[in-house]
């Protein structure tokens, strides 16, 4: 979609790649109040190549006493009882410090239309976060979306961009990779650094070589 075009710069700006794990990469976490409508953009994420990653069990066990089944399926559905600003947050947070997926996304349903304020609210701390999170709002909700955007959260008004711009994230390079290359940059640095060592010492005795006229031709019959 064009759409995907316009947003997926958000997804990227002031972000590191997202961090590859066994040659994965494509993992998306995603939580939602509205099940039909994250239904939709699982689809279209399962179509654009991405997997959805499990919830974490650290999450599981923290919405278990507040009367929310997760972990019985890959999508976090909060359904009603969950649509509180300090479990939507609470969720967030479990959710991007989890190793076990690349990015993370909430979707918002009815709600981001008729109470934005409300819905979008808890939303807005996690603005240029570390790991990639964006916000799919089903149905499209523009005032909601304003908000996210003016705060610096990617938004998407449709499943399929959603997914799409998801896709287009770039996969960071495998640790072995990465440390090939730091290994490269100290071998690098080690040989300026000695180099320039090297120059400081021998300074003082190409002055005395001066003095003593031999370089430049001086003493040793050279014009």
């Amino acid at each position: 979609m064009f759409e995907s075009l316009v947003d997926v710069p958000a997804l990227l700006v002031d972000r590191p790649p997202a961090i590859q794990s066994g040659g994965r990469g494509k993992r998306v976490a995603v939580a939602t109040t509205t099940g039909g409508g994250a239904a939709m953009v699982v689809d279209n994420m399962a179509m654009a190549g991405l997997d959805i990653a499990d919830p974490p069990q650290a999450l599981v066990d923290w919405l278990k006493p507040l009367g929310i089944a997760a972990g019985e399926g890959k999508l976090v559905d909060l359904t009603l009882a969950g649509a509180k600003p300090e479990i939507v947050a609470g969720t967030i947070e479990r959710l991007l410090a989890d190793d076990g997926n690349d990015a993370a996304i909430f979707v918002v349903g009815s709600s981001a239309q008729f109470n934005p304020e409300l819905a979008v609210e808890p939303l807005l701390r996690f603005a240029r976060s570390a790991k990639p999170f964006a916000v799919a709002l089903t149905p499209s909700a523009e005032r909601s979306l304003a908000l996210l955007t003016a705060a610096g959260v990617p938004a998407f008004r449709h499943p399929e961009s959603c997914a799409e711009s998801h896709g287009a994230l770039p996969p960071a390079p495998r640790a072995a990779a990465r440390a090939g290359a730091r290994r490269a940059h100290a071998r690098f640095t080690r040989r300026v650094a000695g180099r320039s060592c090297l120059g400081l010492r021998r300074a003082p005795r190409r002055r005395s070589l001066c003095r003593a006229g031999r370089i430049d031709g001086e003493g040793d019959g050279r014009a």
